[in-house]
């Protein structure tokens, strides 16, 4: 492109002339104009007035230029072939229709667009999901998580599953795959080859698509946040990589917990090729199989040792259930003794897991499957050499509930670190903490050394979140039981965490099924779970707000006259705006005001360049001050919650303080604000304008603002009216402040409120009454003799 541009920028090269005819199909060099870069592209369709759309071939995109823009493409730029594939994402269909929505493009553009993803062919798969066109490639792709949710930096997400996930494609139907097999002693994930797995890193430093920033859109209203700060530049490889993903992303936690992201240095990768994760290592000895209970076979249902916590998204281990009873009958438990550390929690949202047991409450164990992580081997390693030939000795025979030891295990007869939970008459009950399943054992196979206490247990304890038995006792049927054993022992799954991890509890996880489906939606399906119901929850988080911290913007004092910049329309007669100023030099208040708006701009920068240290918020509450991340642009604001939304994925309503603007995010959006933040008072001034009511009569075709009486047009009309300078005149403090709201001062001669337009067009009506009871005492808010009006600063 740098040598088109050269010749075509710098030569008449190319230059049509009569007998030039420009044809659909042909070849042609055509300048894009909004980089004024020169590009290879091929006519479309030639349109009215010398109009034509064309295609350019090296970037995907098209774009209706004037043929003054195209020139005949020189022989040696038009042998290159393109620089672009055709793909279509493989195996999924759109959601709801044969066409794509807006909103599925929508979002996969701002899931993968200036990120670096790998290609995976599908073509080897027998593909056949398409419209038999040749010429689209079936792929897939896989972005990285971002580094905030991942420490790891060779975790990779498919772009169809999480399509799939976000409901906006359905899963077609594919031959079986087995995915994992158990090959000898290593566990072997079906991957793509090297060969077939291509890098999209390497990108053209300008390309034709067009980068346009929506206006933001605040909550119900029009929000005036960096209104003027779109961007229609283009768009170059690596300098943004920014994403915008909706609430319930894949990878992204519905809670947030009481931690700081950690910050990881970026190593240059020249890979062109994904990590090679082929092969895992598994431990030498084999995983403890499953303990049979004869007396499962009895009941029609399993019982749930905590059907409360299960409701409320929680889990009992069986562990702690054994203790617990043991406690509760004066059982010896021994508390004083070291303990197994419990396993770490991952950092990421979306792991690899391998099933090694599922219990009748319905708790998942698995290992967090890692490449070249060896712990578990060398644990199993130390446990082998130390008790291999032992012989019980004296103290092997005095055992209490809860306390760590060395098992036997008797179908494989390795030794594993356990744990006591029951001790009968048949023998002592003891949980493999490395694998999750239990079994009863003989005292001779116990050792009451504890191997390796220092290692973190190897084995996760997950709990299907936000759903509970489709029952009263809530007890889990044994049919839910067996197709999770089926569906889960053995394999390697994708674990997606929906809530941020806490040391020694049960990770609240969704598990992803093999046709990318939810498996607790799948349980919800069969009838077989339930989800429970939060609205108490969230009344009760709702019914307690705090007391805000920000201190109110400085206001001039009733029947002041002050210029304004509105930030924010809710309704027509409801906005938000800054005040500006100075009007003049001893106007002390306005001269805080723009210094106050200097240090706005002051920690704004500073938020937005430290909030990845800024702890995560765990339990919002309704009035906490808070730093939010707006959804169209990505940047961090001084925030308050205003109410919690739900509670599964955990959403909260938060309206920026220094701007009015209000919206609904996830909790991952939220970070705690530092003290130092909040000092600063709210810039945005909540305002509901006198003498301003929604017309009477509004036909039933007209579309209004949502949860309002005004028509839509009133509220475009009122976006418009804002643009222009604006003089507020407080009537009344509070909050709302009531305002009255004019072009200008008014003079002696008068001067019509600034809505007078939106009542002559019929989008509004004069509130005669509230103008009266509001000037009574001020008769100078509607004439008076002050001139010049102030100067605005307009830049503001």
């Amino acid at each position: 492109m740098k040598t088109m541009t050269a010749v075509y920028n710098t030569t008449d090269e190319g230059q049509p002339d009569a007998e030039t005819e420009w044809k659909e199909g042909g070849l042609y060099a055509a300048l894009f104009t909004q980089g004024n870069v020169w590009c290879r592209a091929r006519i479309h369709t030639l349109l009215p007035g010398d109009l034509c759309l064309v295609f350019y071939i090296d970037f995907g995109n098209s774009e209706v230029l004037s043929v003054d823009n195209l020139r005949v493409l020189r022989e040696d730029f038009s042998k290159l072939p393109p620089f672009i594939l055709c793909c279509r994402l493989s195996g999924i269909k759109p959601a709801g229709g044969t066409e794509w929505t807006k909103t599925a493009c929508e979002f996969l553009v701002a899931l993968v667009c200036g990120v670096d993803c790998y290609l995976i062919n599908q073509d080897q798969d027998g593909d056949n999901d398409g419209d038999g066109d040749s010429n689209i490639h079936p792929i897939d792709l896989l972005y990285e998580m971002p580094e905030e949710l991942n420490e790891e930096s060779d975790v990779l997400i498919s772009a169809a599953q999480t399509l799939v996930l976000q409901g906006l494609a359905i899963p077609l139907k594919k031959k079986p795959d087995h995915g994992v097999a158990i090959v000898g002693k290593k566990i072997m994930e079906d991957s793509p080859e090297r060969s077939k797995v291509s890098s999209v890193t390497e990108r053209s430093k300008v390309n034709p698509a067009i980068d346009i920033t929506d206006v933001p859109q605040g909550g119900q209203g029009v929000s005036m946040l960096k209104l003027d700060q779109g961007s229609s530049e283009l768009r170059f490889s690596g300098e943004d990589k920014s994403s915008c993903h909706s609430d319930d992303e894949v990878g992204i936690f519905d809670d947030a917990e009481d931690s700081e992201p950690e910050e990881k240095d970026k190593e240059d990768d020249s890979s062109d090729s994904v990590s090679d994760h082929t092969e895992i290592e598994k431990p030498d000895n084999d995983m403890p199989p499953l303990a049979s209970n004869d007396k499962d076979d009895e009941d029609d249902d399993v019982k749930t040792s905590d059907a409360v916590a299960m409701a409320t998204g929680g889990s009992v281990s069986k562990e702690d259930t054994k203790i617990r009873d043991a406690e509760l009958s004066g059982v010896s438990v021994g508390h004083n003794r070291e303990n197994y550390i419990p396993p770490d929690v991952p950092k990421c949202s979306v792991i690899t897991l391998s099933v090694t047991y599922v219990d009748t409450d319905g708790m998942i164990y698995g290992h967090y499957v890692t490449e070249g992580n060896e712990t578990l081997m060398q644990v199993m390693h130390n446990l082998e050499s130390k008790f291999g030939e032992s012989e019980p000795s004296p103290d092997d025979q005095d055992w209490q509930i809860g306390q760590p030891c060395s098992a036997l295990f008797t179908d494989d007869g390795h030794w594993y670190r356990a744990k006591i939970l029951e001790i009968t008459d048949q023998g002592v009950e003891v949980l493999y903490i490395d694998f999750g399943n239990t079994e009863v054992v003989q005292k001779q196979n116990l050792r009451q050394e504890a191997v390796d206490l220092h290692v973190p247990q190897q084995c996760l304890h997950c709990v299907l979140h936000g759903v509970t038995p489709n029952s009263g006792s809530g007890q889990w049927c044994k049919e839910a039981i067996y197709f999770l054993l089926e569906s889960l022992l053995g394999n390697i799954v994708t674990v997606l965490i929906k809530k941020p991890g806490v040391r020694g509890e049960p990770l609240q996880v969704d598990v992803q099924t093999e046709n990318s489906s939810s498996l607790s939606q799948v349980l919800i399906h069969q009838g077989w779970a339930r989800c429970f119901s939060d609205c108490n929850v969230m009344k009760d988080i709702n019914a307690n707000p705090m007391k805000s911290v920000y201190k109110q913007a400085i206001l001039p004092d009733v029947g002041t006259f002050f210029p304004i910049s509105v930030t924010q329309i809710n309704n027509p007669a409801e906005i938000f705006c800054w005040r500006l100023g100075p009007e003049c030099n001893d106007d002390r208040e306005s001269s805080a005001t723009a210094y106050q708006y200097e240090e706005l701009e002051r920690i704004s920068s500073e938020m937005n360049k430290r909030a990845a240290e800024f702890a995560m918020i765990e339990n919002p509450v309704p009035g906490m001050a808070c730093c939010g991340q707006y959804t169209f642009n990505d940047e961090w604001y001084r925030a308050e919650i205003l109410k919690v939304k739900s509670v599964s994925p955990l959403k909260v309503e938060v309206t920026y303080v220094d701007y009015g603007t209000a919206e609904t995010i996830g909790v991952d959006r939220l970070r705690k604000l530092p003290d130092e933040f909040k000092l600063l008072p709210m810039q945005a001034i909540k305002c509901q304008l006198i003498g301003l009511k929604p017309p009477k009569q509004v036909p039933d075709d007209v579309a209004m603002v949502a949860n309002t009486n005004w028509p839509e047009g009133s509220q475009q009309a009122m976006v418009n009216l804002v643009r222009s300078k604006l003089i507020a005149c407080i009537m009344e403090l509070g909050n709302p402040v009531k305002i009255l709201l004019y072009h200008s001062i008014p003079s002696d001669k008068g001067s019509p409120l600034a809505f007078q337009a939106l009542i002559e067009q019929g989008l509004a009506e004069m509130d005669s009454e509230s103008i009266n009871k509001y000037t009574k005492d001020f008769p100078h808010v509607l004439t008076q003799n002050r001139a010049p009006s102030p100067k605005t600063d307009s830049t503001t």
